[in-house]
């Protein structure tokens, strides 16, 4: 009485959270997963990276004069998930490895 059939399709609210986070990004981790080897993107500078595990303990620092891509050896880390933190001009980002 007076309701509408009214469908919608659930979105996973992590999802769009992840969606919407990668969009602000402005680098890029490939593959993720990964094994072995990993390429960080970016179109514009990157001068340092670093490697942190998920209580926030650094692994490896890496410091660029001027670089775009980046290949990273990954192989020694154990399985599980990392952040991978890229210092672009004077601002960090973050996004998060899955080492398999």
């Amino acid at each position: 009485q007076g309701c509408e059939d009214f469908t919608a399709e659930p979105i996973d609210p992590i999802i769009q959270a992840i969606s919407d986070f990668n969009r602000t990004l402005e680098f890029s981790i490939y593959p993720n997963p990964s094994a072995q080897f990993i390429t960080i993107k970016s179109d514009k500078n990157i001068s340092q990276v670093q490697i942190t595990d998920v209580l926030g303990r650094e692994i490896e620092t890496i410091d660029y004069e001027i670089a775009k891509k980046i290949q990273l050896d990954v192989s020694y880390l154990s399985k599980g998930t990392y952040m991978v933190k890229v210092l672009i001009g004077a601002n960090w980002q973050s996004n998060i490895l899955i080492k398999e």
